[in-house]
């Protein structure tokens, strides 16, 4: 009878049993053998569970309640695994081996419970992999099941799934409408929420985001500055302009760990100990404003200022650090700086619009 299997009885001599007693694990090994080799529970004599146990010193009492359950609940999760109907004949056999386990109605009503709940996420499972005959709502009501009552086997079963799935979008940092549409089905399926934690909410507006600027057509936006006749803005969002500045850089001995050379100096000042302060070109954010991408133009405005460049003026780009540098003609380059949200996707969108692809063909 599934799922028992033969096991190996120990064997003692003689002197071993005097000291150590008759090994009591056999009396558990022998109840398996036995219901390994039956075909049906009612197959098995009343009392010969009880008596196999007997003969290796066990009885069935509150000490081992636990064992006797554990031994009910490995047929009760194959039960609930293949269970098709309420009126099952294999329901008759659970009810007989508690019998012959001595297990009381609440014992086998708890082992029941947790049996169930494994075989019911297998069968969602199931539902997900073709495998399974009854739909989510079927298969509610053969185990006696509301909406809620299997909720959580439901939402851990797609949380699985998702999660599987969700490697392959970080992966590709993109999640498509089929990407959607299926984990939609799947929601459907076992009839739960599609309900995600923030982040991962957040992460998948932004894979959507980069998906549509790569793959969809580009839709002309609304915007509140003016733009030439036949121009069509494809994207606004918030920016910084970049300058290159001379900035001071303090050289401090205790905020870098680096070797001094010979032209290095140190001052004392009072009591602290000062580095050589020196001047370097950087990159930094000059003002905060928005930033447009039309089909003609690159437009900067902000408060005080507003820069625009010919598409025409404009070469290629690169991307890096959340910048982008817009190669103009003459040879400098217009940078401009981005949210970590934002960035990557004006990127793609300039580079469509640049080499004309408004449309995916």
């Amino acid at each position: 009878m599934k799922p028992y299997e033969i096991k190996e009885l120990e064997k003692r001599g003689f002197f071993d049993t005097m000291l150590s007693g008759k090994p009591e694990e056999n009396a558990w090994k022998e109840i398996g053998n036995i219901l390994a080799e039956a075909e049906h529970v009612r197959d098995i004599e009343p009392n010969k569970l009880k008596k196999a146990a007997s003969k290796w010193g066990v009885s069935f009492n509150e000490r081992n309640t636990t064992r006797r359950s554990a031994i009910y609940r490995q047929l009760a999760e194959v039960v609930y695994e293949s269970l098709v109907s309420k009126d099952d004949e294999n329901l008759q056999e659970l009810k007989e081996l508690a019998e012959r386990l001595g297990l009381s109605p609440q014992l086998a009503q708890m082992a029941n419970r947790g049996a169930k709940n494994v075989a019911y996420g297998n069968r969602c499972r199931g539902i997900l992999a073709g495998t399974e005959k009854l739909d989510i709502h079927q298969l509610n009501d053969l185990f006696d099941y509301d909406y809620e009552e299997g909720l959580a086997a439901r939402r851990s079963v797609f949380e699985e799934h998702f999660y599987e799935k969700f490697e392959k979008f970080e992966e590709t940092q993109r999640y498509s409408l089929e990407d959607e549409e299926e984990l939609t089905a799947v929601t459907e399926k076992l009839d739960v929420p599609f309900e995600l934690k923030e982040n991962l909410t957040a992460a998948l507006i932004r894979f959507r985001n980069l998906w549509n600027a790569e793959t969809q057509d580009l839709q002309p936006i609304k915007v509140q500055i003016p733009l030439a006749e036949g121009e069509e803005c494809y994207a606004g969002t918030n920016s910084g302009r970049c300058l290159k500045k001379m900035v001071e850089v303090d050289n401090s001995f205790f905020d870098r760990n680096r070797k001094f050379e010979a032209d290095d100096t140190l001052a004392f000042k009072g009591n602290a100990l000062d580095g050589q302060v020196k001047h370097e070109e950087q990159m930094i954010v000059e003002e905060i404003g928005y930033f447009f991408i039309t089909n003609l133009r690159l437009i900067f405005a902000s408060k005080h200022n507003a820069v625009q460049h010919a598409i025409s003026d404009v070469t290629g780009a690169d991307f890096k650090d959340n910048c982008i540098y817009y190669h103009l003609k003459d040879g400098t380059d217009a940078v401009y700086k981005y949210s970590d949200d934002a960035s990557e996707c004006m990127f793609m969108i300039f580079n469509r619009v640049l080499r004309g692809e408004i449309h995916k063909a």
